[in-house]
């Protein structure tokens, strides 16, 4: 029998070492780097997915079908169009047609101006003080004269030889200047304009309504107020029942 040797003999056996993966190329990634931003957006393929989505969508939604009926003005359309945009289109006819009735359902607004009267008392009282005063003494011509001119020129007022010999006859009394005050008052309270022509906006028919201080406002007709003539007027009947 040969001899046998056991040094020939492996038991254990040692396992093989894992291979080894390839390292990724990194002269790509090198390249990467070096590009600038905006140059590495490009290069990402997800961006022209996204080109194209919007290119789609833009054409779905704003570009009209060429498959679209030809309408005529009036024509009732055989199925529901949609407009790809929005349009404003102005009609200039029916817009001030309907300003203009929105105006006339609106009435003007007019103030009562109270400094009006308490002006026009300031000027009663100092009218009767300069005539008290300037006819204390004796009274000639002259003076009459020189007070006539003086009322034109400071009050503003034209009085005839008859009014003013009432007025000396009662010696500019406290009592008719009281008098006067309350009647003017009566007067204005209900409200003065110069002329009623200068109601331009329909008030003659709608009225208008009246801001008067504290009291608030209310809607008034123009036959309630009193133009220069017909305040005048009014002034004189009360001042002739005194």
């Amino acid at each position: 029998m040969e001899p046998f040797s056991f040094k020939k003999l492996t038991f254990f056996r040692a396992s093989e070492p894992p291979a080894k993966k390839p390292k990724e190329d990194s002269s790509n990634q090198y390249k990467l780097a070096k590009l600038k931003p905006w140059q590495r957006l490009a290069a990402h393929p997800h961006l022209f997915v996204l080109i194209f989505a919007l290119a789609i969508a833009y054409l779905v939604s704003y570009v009209p079908s060429k498959s679209l009926p030809q309408l005529e003005p009036g024509e009732i359309a055989p199925s529901d169009v949609v407009a790809p945009a929005d349009l404003t289109f102005e009609d200039t006819e029916t817009t001030e047609l309907w300003r203009k009735e929105a105006e006339e359902t609106v009435l003007p607004v007019y103030s009562y101006n109270e400094n009006v009267f308490l002006n026009t008392e300031i000027k009663i009282r100092e009218f009767f003080k300069a005539g008290s005063e300037m006819f204390s003494e004796e009274i000639t011509s002259q003076s009459r004269s020189d007070f006539i001119q003086a009322c034109q020129d400071q009050f503003s007022l034209e009085l005839s030889g008859k009014t003013l010999q009432n007025l000396i006859d009662s010696e500019f009394s406290a009592t008719l200047e009281e008098s006067l005050i309350s009647l003017l008052g009566i007067a204005s309270a209900q409200g003065i304009i110069l002329s009623k022509n200068l109601f331009t906006h329909n008030e003659a028919e709608n009225g208008l309504t009246l801001i008067r201080g504290s009291s608030g406002e209310s809607t008034t007709a123009v036959t309630d107020i009193l133009d220069k003539n017909e305040g005048k007027n009014l002034l004189s009947e009360e001042i002739g029942k005194l």
